[in-house]
C-alpha cells in the first residue's frame, strides 16, 4: 500500500478485515456541485452506508496528504473551505508537494483507490474526448489512468458536454470495457440512452460481481466500466441536453471562456438553460451510483 496515503483509521480496519468500503471521487463535492447540495450528498451517503453496513472512502487532498475517508464532519468541514484545487492524477505530486486541499477527479481517484485496494470506485460520470478535439486536442486523464488501473467504475456514462461518439472509441482503443446496468445503450450522464449501442449488460449486483471477477481473472490490467443510468424520473432527453450544450459553447465562446473555464461555465449555464433539472439529474444519479457500488461492494 502507498505510504504516502493518509488512511482513516476505521477505513484501514474495514479495508483489513474484508468489510464492504466503497472509494467515491470528491470532486463532484468540491467542484461538481453547489455547497448546499454537496451537504446534501455528504450526508445521504453516509446514511445510506449505516443503513448498509458499509462505509465510504472519499478520496480528497487536505494540506497535501492523500486522504482515504474522513469522519462526515470533517469531509463536511473541508468541502466548505475557500480554495479548494480539483486535483487529476497527473498533479498529485504537485498537490502535495504544495500541500494543496482539493477534490479527486475520477484519474486521481481511481488511481488512489487502487492504490488502497479498493476495488469499487463511484463516480458521477467519466471524462473523456471534448468536442471540437481536432482543433484542441482536449481528452480527459480519466481514459488514460483507466487503461491501466484495474478498478470497477460505476458511472452513469460520460457527460453529455463531451463527444459521445469519440469518447466511447477511445474507451475501446484503450481497452477498457463498458458493461450497461440494465441498459443496451451507453448513457449519457443526464440522459438514459444516447443512442451508442453496448455489446453487453448486466441486471444485478451478482452479475456485475461475476464480470469483475472474470475481468480481473484475464489479468487485461484495465478498469471494468459499469454504465448506470440516470434514475428515469431525473432524465433530461439526449436531444434536449445536446440543443442546451451547443447553446452554453456557443455562449462560452461569444464571452471568451476557454481552456478548463469552460466545463465549468457550461454546466452552470446548463442548469440556468434547464430550470435546474441538471442539478436534480447530478444528485440523483450519483446517489444512484453509490447505491449499486454499495451492494456491489458486499459481494465482491
Amino acid at each position: 500500500m502507498n505510504h504516502a496515503l493518509k488512511i482513516d483509521p476505521l477505513i484501514k480496519k474495514k479495508i483489513d478485515s474484508g468489510q464492504p468500503v466503497v472509494a467515491v471521487e470528491s470532486a463532484i463535492l468540491t467542484h461538481g456541485l453547489p455547497s448546499v447540495q454537496a451537504e446534501f450528498l455528504v450526508k445521504k451517503i453516509f446514511n445510506l452506508c449505516q443503513e448498509r453496513s458499509a462505509s465510504p472512502a472519499f478520496l480528497s487532498l487536505n494540506r497535501g496528504s492523500l486522504s482515504v475517508g474522513m469522519p462526515e464532519k470533517d469531509l463536511l468541514s473541508l468541502i466548505a473551505r475557500q480554495g479548494l484545487k480539483k486535483v487529476s492524477y497527473r498533479n498529485l505530486g504537485v498537490a502535495m508537494a504544495k500541500r494543496w486541499s482539493g477534490g479527486t477527479t475520477v484519474s486521481s481517484g481511481a488511481y488512489l483507490a487502487r492504490q488502497c485496494k479498493l476495488p469499487v470506485f463511484c463516480t458521477g460520470g467519466i471524462g473523456g474526448v471534448h468536442r471540437g478535439f481536432k482543433n484542441t486536442f482536449d481528452i480527459s486523464q480519466d481514459i488514460f489512468v483507466l487503461s491501466k488501473t484495474p478498478v470497477l467504475v460505476i458511472s452513469s456514462g460520460a457527460k453529455a458536454i463531451l463527444d459521445l461518439h469519440k469518447t466511447f472509441e477511445a474507451l475501446e482503443f484503450f481497452g477498457i470495457p463498458v458493461v450497461g446496468y440494465n441498459t443496451n445503450e451507453f448513457p449519457a450522464f443526464w440522459s438514459k440512452s444516447s443512442g451508442i449501442l453496448l455489446e453487453s449488460s448486466v441486471s444485478s449486483p451478482s452479475e456485475v460481481s461475476a464480470v469483475w471477477k472474470h475481468h480481473l481473472r484475464s489479468g487485461v490490467g484495465s478498469a471494468l466500466i459499469i454504465a448506470n443510468p440516470v434514475p428515469e424520473k431525473y432524465e433530461i432527453s439526449y436531444s434536449e441536453i445536446s440543443a442546451f450544450v451547443d447553446s452554453a459553447l456557443m455562449d462560452a465562446k461569444e464571452s471568451g471562456v476557454c481552456g478548463p473555464a469552460v466545463t465549468p461555465f457550461v454546466l452552470s449555464q446548463l442548469n440556468e438553460k434547464t430550470g435546474g433539472r441538471c442539478l436534480d439529474a447530478n444528485l440523483a444519479l450519483a446517489i444512484n451510483n453509490f447505491k449499486l457500488g454499495v451492494e456491489v461492494s458486499m459481494l465482491i
